[in-house]
């Protein structure tokens, strides 16, 4: 019989067939039942070194760094920008306590003083201070540091108590502002432009008065010997037969690109042909002269017009800086048929304005 043979080989087939489809079925089951996230767990996976900066690069790349520990990157971003954010600036609020060219005996006390305005959007605190940066320390704390806080918008008062040296001279006290981070700035946002203190030490009269007894003890803000607080002196023209001067003032404020007529004592239009300087401020302050007006020679002691007259050299303009500043500067310039000489001495000057003292001597 040939069935059995048959049969015999279905049944063989059957069971290969069950087989296989038992191990296909045992590899699905297997993995569907692994509970989610196991494998993570077991076998955890570091992100490609590519993809975390050191902290010391960060700045370099702009890329995000490494979190460590409890740190929090959007807050240390946020700290960051805040610090940087703000600016340090200051401006001068009326005048000062000393106006340039007080004089004191020696080793006289004196307080300078100074009203400033916090112009800047950062706070000052007690880690801010005042700073002597260039001239004579003249016996005041340096640095002086500010006491409490001083809000944006808000004023403050910079007192300097100072000893007049014991030598007969002229002296310049040069000062700023030094931020907690160690940021120096000046008056008007001007690094260049500092508080200034500018005396002359000279001999008590002889009445036994040093010559500036009358300013130690005035506050801010009060008259003094050089008229009232806040104003320009009075300009006055001198008659020839006094003294032999035509024209003098102490004190006179110039602005930007204002000229001034030297024989008359008074600011003049440019246009003028009285106009005899021009205060021009660019990359360097210079006064230029006009209308015939030419600077000759220096010195740090007031100049007779016999020494003026003796210059060899009268160039059309020159530098003030700040190893100018107090020196007397010879002029000379033709008005008509009279030629004049005489001097200007620059006391203060920034972006805005100068400050100066003048004499003109009679033809």
């Amino acid at each position: 019989m040939r069935t059995k043979p048959v049969v015999t080989l279905t049944a063989v087939l059957i069971v290969l067939f069950g087989l296989q489809m038992a191990c296909s079925l045992t590899g699905i089951f297997s993995d569907n039942s692994a509970p989610a996230g196991a494998a993570a767990e077991s076998s955890p996976q570091s992100p490609p070194e590519d993809s975390l900066v050191p902290e010391d690069e960060q700045a370099q790349t702009g890329a995000p760094a490494a979190n460590h520990g409890n740190q929090n990157p959007g807050n240390q971003g946020n700290n960051q920008t805040g610090q940087n954010s703000c600016s340090n600036r200051a401006s001068l609020v009326g005048s000062p306590s000393i106006p340039a060219g007080s004089q004191f005996g020696p080793g006289e006390d004196f307080v300078a003083r100074w009203e400033i305005k916090n112009t800047g959007t950062c706070e000052w605190n007690s880690d801010y201070s005042v700073v002597l940066t260039a001239g004579d320390q003249l016996g005041a704390s340096n640095p002086t540091p500010l006491s409490g806080t001083v809000a944006a918008g808000s004023s403050y008062f910079v007192t300097l108590p100072m000893t007049a040296p014991a030598t007969e001279d002229s002296y310049v006290s040069l000062w700023k502002l030094l931020s907690d981070s160690g940021e120096i700035f000046g008056m008007d946002g001007q690094a260049n432009n500092p508080l200034r203190v500018v005396i002359e030490v000279v001999q008590p009269t002889a009445a036994g008065n040093p010559p500036g007894a009358n300013l130690t003890a005035m506050p801010l803000g009060t008259p003094n010997v050089t008229g009232p607080a806040n104003t320009q002196p009075v300009v006055t023209a001198i008659p020839a037969s006094s003294l032999f001067v035509e024209s003098e003032a102490d004190q006179v404020t110039l602005g930007e690109d204002e000229c001034f007529d030297l024989i008359n004592g008074t600011e003049v239009s440019c246009s003028s042909s009285a106009a005899h300087f021009k205060y021009d401020i660019g990359n360097d302050k210079i006064l230029w002269g006009k209308n015939s007006l030419g600077w000759g020679d220096s010195a740090s002691s007031e100049l007779t017009k016999a020494s003026c007259m003796g210059s060899t050299n009268f160039p059309d303009y020159f530098y003030i800086t700040e190893s100018t500043l107090l020196n007397y500067r010879c002029f000379k310039v033709t008005d008509g048929n009279n030629t004049y000489y005489g001097w200007v001495r620059v006391t203060y000057f920034n972006n805005n304005q100068i400050t100066f003292d003048y004499l003109t001597y009679a033809p």
